[in-house]
């Protein structure tokens, strides 16, 4: 139970790495440096280590509960917080962006 959420946050982390710093082109993905920047990436692993810690968290509480699918149980509410959070920093870091540019 605790290794899959490492391993999907670990695999996540590496490849957002990879596809958020500009510097691979894949076929369907380019997002160039100056566009993305540094922050956008830091704050990308940040939700990842932030959904895995969420993940696990329910999980656990979930377990000592006495819940039947207490895995499924937490993903289901870390599915709602991407579905709600994901747009929102996306949304709050282009704001912070076109302020820095206009600055």
């Amino acid at each position: 139970m605790i290794l899959s959420p490492v391993l999907f946050g670990a695999l996540h982390a590496a490849l957002a790495h990879r596809a958020l710093s500009g510097r691979y082109r894949t076929g369907s993905l380019s997002v160039r440096r100056d566009v993305a920047g540094h922050q956008v990436m830091i704050a990308v692993i940040a939700f990842v280590i932030g959904l895995w810690a969420v993940t696990l968290g329910v999980a656990l509480v979930a377990d000592a509960d006495g819940a039947r699918h207490p895995s499924l149980f937490a993903s289901v509410v870390v599915a709602l917080l991407v579905l709600a959070g994901g747009p929102r920093l996306m949304a709050a870091l282009r704001r912070r962006r076109a302020r820095a540019g206009a600055a």
